[in-house]
């Protein structure tokens, strides 16, 4: 694959209020990947939910949002694992030939 592209930018944000007190609950993170490969363009994207545990608070800037979406969405993708279920394969059945 040539040049991998990555655009995120952040789709909005949430905030939380607890005891009177006024957070920020979550950031929305739409994450996109696109590469060219032989002739073919390849795309894969998505939203990334950024909470507390990933260290964002009012003070965190939209660069470090996006910086974090991109992080946590290659993180997400690295740890991924296939869980399509195994289907197998119907047995190829030959037509009966016919003479003529």
């Amino acid at each position: 694959m040539e040049n991998l592209e990555i655009t995120a930018r952040v789709q909005g944000t949430i905030p939380l209020f607890e005891d009177g007190v006024m957070s920020l609950k979550s950031a929305t993170v739409v994450v996109s990947f696109s590469g060219q490969q032989e002739n073919a363009k390849t795309y894969f994207g998505g939203q990334v939910l950024l909470t507390k545990e990933d260290g964002i608070t009012f003070q965190t800037t939209q660069d470090e949002f996006l910086s974090k979406g991109i992080e946590k969405a290659k993180r997400l993708i690295a740890e991924a694992e296939p869980k399509a279920p195994y289907v197998p394969q119907a047995p190829l059945v030959e037509p009966p030939h016919t003479d003529e």
